[in-house]
């Protein structure tokens, strides 16, 4: 199945436009909560856009104790590929409506989800509708084709042509993540300009001043070489 999607010219706003997609058993509105210190020193160059997710679900671990639902998800786990097509077509349609936007932010299964519609739209168009993508421990996205996560590319990827996203990304992982090897797995698909930051963490979002610093540095070098490859 293919998804169309009307092609504009990415406008010269005066701070770039970032659509943000949350984790599963989670929230817009947690997400923002989230990364309220790093949206505050990026405040003079970047506006976010939180996209609430469509299907209620339970809270993932440890959210119940710090924030209030309704929880919410893009598709269960595992996704059924009606799920994930459903899941495409939710987030493309919002950029018809909102869009267009500079960049993509996505945590967990906000990630993979940007990653898959990244890679899908590159099959299908020459012009990539985000100019960078920064995921937070991301995971593998899910193949909309064949309803399987993509396999990751190991070291031939970071040779241009050989990956399967193309465009500038920021990867913030934590090695204590229990997803730590799948954040690995996505960073492998991306062949564009890259950089990986690790905050020793597990499957969390630093939120203090001091510890989002170096993630916000990492988030501002994938913005600036964006805009010099334009």
């Amino acid at each position: 199945m293919v998804f169309t999607l009307t092609r504009v010219p990415l406008f010269k706003y005066a701070k770039s436009r970032i659509l943000c997609l949350h984790g599963m058993g989670t929230s817009a509105e947690i997400f923002r909560i989230q990364t309220g210190a790093i949206r505050e020193q990026l405040d003079s160059m970047c506006e976010f856009t939180f996209l609430e997710a469509p299907l209620i679900c339970d809270p993932a671990e440890g959210i119940r104790d710090f924030f209030v639902g309704p929880y919410r998800t893009f598709y269960s786990a595992p996704p059924s590929r009606e799920e994930l097509m459903d899941a495409h077509s939710y987030v493309l349609q919002f950029i018809e409506e909102e869009g267009p936007f500079d960049g993509v932010m996505g945590f967990s299964q906000g990630a993979a989800l940007a990653a898959a519609i990244l890679i899908r739209d590159h099959e299908h168009h020459p012009y990539p509708m985000f100019k960078f993508a920064i995921f937070f421990c991301g995971t593998r996205p899910w193949n909309i084709e064949t309803g399987d996560r993509y396999e990751a590319m190991g070291k031939k990827a970071s040779t241009p042509g050989h990956g399967l996203i193309h465009i500038p990304t920021c990867h913030i992982v934590g090695r204590k993540d229990q997803w730590y090897e799948e954040s690995l797995g996505l960073l492998s698909l991306c062949d564009g300009m890259t950089v990986c930051f690790d905050h020793r963490k597990g499957h969390t979002l630093p939120m203090s001043l001091q510890e989002t610093k170096p993630i916000v540095k990492s988030i501002l070098e994938i913005i600036t070489w964006s805009q010099m490859a334009m």
